[in-house]
């Protein structure tokens, strides 16, 4: 157990039968040995590969940013003005920028980053719902799915909001906060919390919407989503899956081969 991981979950005040239970970067790391076929993680890892491999939840365009000219940035950026960056094989929001086109001064600027920065990928701006976007309408809220997989079987489970507080990514190793998901019904059930300043929060700071009894939109499909979608990586042990709803319904923002557990252990949910 790290001594972040020891902190954040309370473990001093736990029961011996609750630390019996805790996951941590030990066993995690246990689990991936013994069950991940590690052929596989590049489907993950790669961005690139991943939006093809899971091109039927995508539900965005994706294309590799050596392939930019002008013409297709145009496309890419549509109504929304705007596209977005990121490196191929990167985790933790690292390097993710939203670029902005809408303007001819715009698109050469971000054209210019495009061609020093080709080794990444280039995808349509996601028009989140408006439910999640009365939390922060600058940054596309996520949901954070936990998936394992042994040969008892595949399991999905502890669903987590993140939310940015002013950033325009929302990733609970920045400026973000998460809470807790009733994964039978899509109601937030807690308080969010800042995971890098152990504060908790029952509105959104900014905007002031609450936390907990918020409706996420289109759950039952999200979680049919869910169904179909994490068979396609079943040789990979454990996953963090980041989804996220548009006016259309769900669809897969990225998955994560080493994905951090820490909201579904805080010791202010315990």
């Amino acid at each position: 157990m790290s001594l972040n991981e020891y902190e954040w979950v309370g473990y001093h005040d736990r029961t011996e039968a609750q630390k019996r239970t805790m996951s941590t970067l030990w066993t995690r790391a246990e689990f991936r040995k013994n069950f991940t076929d590690r052929r596989y993680i590049a489907i993950l890892m790669n961005k690139y590969i991943f939006s093809k491999v899971f091109s039927d939840f995508y539900g965005r365009r994706c294309v590799q940013a050596s392939a930019v000219d002008a013409v297709l940035l145009r496309a890419l950026a549509g109504d929304a003005g705007k596209v977005v960056y990121k490196p191929n094989c990167k985790g933790q929001g690292t390097g993710v920028r939203i670029l902005p086109a809408a303007t001819e001064a715009e698109q050469a600027d971000t054209l210019a980053y495009l061609r020093a920065n080709s080794g990444g990928i280039v995808e349509e701006y996601i028009q989140q719902h408006p439910t999640l976007a009365q939390l922060n309408p600058g940054a596309v809220s996520i949901v954070r799915f936990y998936t394992v997989t042994a040969p008892s079987g595949t399991y999905l489970f502890a669903p987590v909001l993140t939310t940015a507080i002013e950033k325009d990514i929302s990733n609970g190793c920045q400026d973000a906060l998460t809470a807790m998901i009733d994964i039978r019904t899509g109601v937030v059930l807690t308080d969010a919390v800042d995971q890098n300043n152990f504060i908790d929060y029952h509105t959104h700071p900014v905007t002031g919407v609450p936390f907990p009894g918020l409706q996420l939109p289109f759950w039952a499909e999200t979680i049919d989503m869910m169904r179909r979608a994490v068979p396609l990586a079943s040789k990979i042990s454990n996953i963090g899956w980041d989804v996220t709803m548009t006016a259309d319904g769900p669809l897969i923002i990225e998955a994560n081969t080493i994905p951090g557990f820490n909201t579904a252990q805080y010791r202010g949910y315990a």
